[in-house]
């Protein structure tokens, strides 16, 4: 009778399982969190963000440590946890995930945000005295507290959709300015600090 040779497959590490685990909930948690602020340094300075990013290092160093001791059982299946968690840290460091939601949220009511400047320079939708245009209720899923205002000061015509309104000072949203300029020292009393433009004429702000 022939011999048997008993095969050994090594197993997945159970810290990668850990890791995978851990990464998955850091990333969702962190795409979700940039829904709620509009500045990455204020993002990582909220106690729990650090508490979770001070976990994945000391995963990092654990996964290093496995590494060192695991080596001669399989190179590349004990780097497989150290793998994953740098991945992790790279992707939550690095991907704009802010960016990304405000893309998507742009992109799905792009017709609608374009449909309410036409109802407002065509004078379907005029402002009160301090600016502000109500809008009708089909319209309403574009800002927050169902307003936007107007000003329409040298010649300008300035329409911002608020998407985040904390206060007079702090606030976010986009900005419709026809000479396709970005909003200055003024515009609605805002303190521009963060200022992309996301199509000719439109503008994503931040003032705080």
């Amino acid at each position: 009778m022939g011999g048997y040779e008993e095969r050994y497959d090594p197993e997945f590490p159970p810290l990668g399982m850990v890791s995978i685990w851990f990464g998955v909930a850091l990333i969702g948690i962190t795409a979700v969190a940039h829904l709620l602020t509009d500045s990455s340094a204020g993002l990582w300075a909220n106690p729990v963000m650090t508490s979770l990013q001070l976990a994945l290092v000391a995963l990092i160093i654990g996964s290093l440590l496995y590494l060192l001791l695991r080596v001669g059982d399989g190179a590349k299946l004990a780097a497989v946890p150290l793998i994953i968690n740098i991945g992790t840290l790279l992707i939550v460091r690095f991907v704009p995930f802010g960016g990304l939601w405000q893309e998507i949220h742009f992109q799905w009511l792009w017709a609608d945000y374009n449909k309410v400047v036409q109802l407002v320079e065509s004078g379907a939708l005029r402002p009160d005295e301090q600016g502000y245009i109500r809008l009708p209720l089909r319209f309403r899923a574009l800002v927050t507290d169902d307003v936007i205002r107007l000003d329409t000061s040298e010649g300008i015509t300035r329409i911002f959709f608020y998407t985040k309104k904390n206060s007079s000072l702090n606030f976010s949203g986009y900005l419709d300015r026809s000479d396709n300029s970005p909003p200055q020292t003024g515009d609605f009393d805002g303190r521009w600090r963060y200022v992309v433009q996301k199509r000719p004429f439109w503008f994503y702000c931040s003032s705080y």
